[in-house]
């Protein structure tokens, strides 16, 4: 009971996360200038990076790309990604991780780019897809100016605390833009309606196809537009004269242009804008970090109909250990029922699963010493170790009930089987544990996902095999005491019933 009870006060010294960090070999790198760079100075950073990278030993091949396409067909010459692989994992002394933090070190010296570097490994890519980033806090409310303020005030808390890496928000950066406001009492006086001025606008800027001709049994459109000279001229723009229905008004009367900067993209969720601040992690695990950011975030005044919402990893973590516990549930309440119908006993098979809470000691333990955090993986290993470490005590309490059976007294039998049984409950618990050990050591490129079960396993059977021989024959006593009373009780009553002939 004190080992059980004292591996609770080590629970708050194990992390919490969603998955294992995998050591892949594969690190992607996305590389963002402002708005607005040329194609040439994107490539000149791009070509600076790929010197810093090819300097780190662990690097084998690097694959460089400049430039794209964005989401919806516009060019982005201020963006670039770069693919690294690593050479493999036992020619190399540092894992992913700590290549990748070198790597960030080493890209903070590159002026005036913002460079994210992540693990590019299936299951990096799988989480990303499901879970976005590693962190991701959503503020809500309705005007973007105020979204924008507490986006970046949010930013720098969570920079400020250990452990996160590449904090950025969904409203950093906005693209420039030429506004046309319109002088609506003007437009009107000319009979006119700003949906007309933008139609004849929009007629300059995109062109209105007028015709066609054929060329070589090929239809080409014949576009009308302005020359892209004075479509990227301000001045240009405002000589413009406005005619509809007869009436000529210049465009100078009728709005005024404003440059500004708008944002890229603005965010909906419930029916609310939304603004969102994005982080990785490293060094620590998940859990910690999101426990200190909401400790910080919770002395933030927000106005008056804005508030904070939690994502990212942390919420499916979160969402996933619910399902988990409830198949742990699940899972022993199956164990307990089978043993139930074979002992045709419901205190012995009670007995039996004294032994899941001594395993937990083994948990904690084996994650504290092999500095894992508590993951999915690892919960996972719990379901499956609460079916193993009965084994043993069901093994013990057997044999005691044939002894008992064959007219030895509960102690005697006690005594005589624990000799007996020693063996087999040796021989299965040692199998099984040196069975698990490769996987437990993480061998091999991609290992560390199931590092994390095989550990649980190896720690609860191993403290489950040893207290459990000492613990189950005083708790067998105990419960065969109890069920003794219970029978001496029920036959008194059954005697007091009896009426005498």
């Amino acid at each position: 009971a004190a080992v059980t009870l004292g591996s609770l006060f080590l629970i708050p010294l194990i992390g919490t996360e969603f998955m294992p960090a995998q050591d892949s070999g594969q690190i992607s790198v996305d590389v963002k200038m402002p708005i607005g760079t040329i194609l040439a100075d994107t490539g000149a950073v791009m070509a600076r990076l790929g010197e810093v990278t090819q300097q780190i030993p662990e690097v084998d091949t690097v694959l460089t790309s400049v430039g794209g396409r964005g989401m919806f067909g516009g060019s982005q010459t201020e963006s670039g990604s770069m693919n690294i692989r690593l050479k493999p994992k036992g020619e190399r002394k540092r894992s992913t991780d700590q290549v990748m933090e070198e790597l960030r070190a080493k890209s903070r010296n590159i002026p005036g780019a913002t460079i994210r570097v992540s693990s590019s490994s299936g299951m990096s890519i799988l989480s990303r897809a499901f879970s976005g980033r590693a962190i991701e806090i959503s503020i809500k409310g309705d005007d973007l100016g105020v979204l924008k303020n507490l986006a970046g005030q949010v930013s720098d808390i969570v920079k400020g605390v250990e452990g996160t890496r590449q904090v950025s928000n969904s409203m950093e950066a906005g693209r420039p833009e030429l506004r046309l406001v319109f002088e609506r009492e003007k437009v009107a006086q000319y009979g006119l309606t700003t949906a007309q001025v933008s139609q004849l606008l929009k007629v300059a800027g995109d062109g209105q196809v007028v015709s066609t001709v054929d060329a070589g049994g090929t239809a080409v459109d014949l576009r009308l537009m302005l020359s892209p000279e004075a479509r990227s001229n301000t001045g240009a723009l405002e000589s413009l004269f406005i005619t509809q229905g007869g009436v000529q008004a210049p465009l100078t009367q009728l709005a005024r242009f404003e440059e500004g900067e708008g944002p890229n993209v603005i965010n909906r969720a419930s029916q609310s804008r939304v603004a969102y601040v994005y982080s990785d992690y490293a060094g620590r695990d998940l859990g910690s970090i999101q426990k200190d950011i909401q400790a910080k975030l919770a002395q933030l005044p927000l106005p008056a109909g804005y508030f904070i919402q939690y994502g990212g990893q942390q919420q499916d973590m979160a969402e996933s250990f619910s399902s988990l516990v409830m198949a742990l549930l699940l899972a022993l309440l199956l164990v307990y029922m089978v043993m139930a119908g074979q002992f045709e006993s419901l205190l012995y098979p009670f007995c039996i699963m004294f032994s899941i809470p001594v395993a937990a000691a083994g948990v904690v333990l084996s994650l504290l010493l092999t500095g894992r955090a508590f993951s999915v993986s690892a919960f996972i290993g719990v379901i499956m170790m609460s079916g193993i470490v009965v084994n043993n005590a069901i093994v013990l309490v057997d044999y005691i009930n044939t002894l008992k059976k064959r007219g030895l007294a509960r102690d005697e039998a006690i005594i005589q089987a624990g000799p007996v049984r020693l063996r087999p409950i040796l021989m299965t618990a040692l199998t099984t544990l040196f069975a698990l050990v490769p996987l437990a050591l993480g061998i091999g490129e991609g290992a560390e996902t199931q590092a994390p079960m095989a550990t649980v396993v190896i720690g609860g059977l191993f403290v489950s095999t040893f207290l459990t021989l000492v613990l189950i024959p005083v708790v067998y006593t105990l419960f065969d005491d109890l069920g003794g009373k219970i029978v001496n009780r029920s036959l008194r009553r059954a005697n007091k019933d009896v009426t005498p002939a």
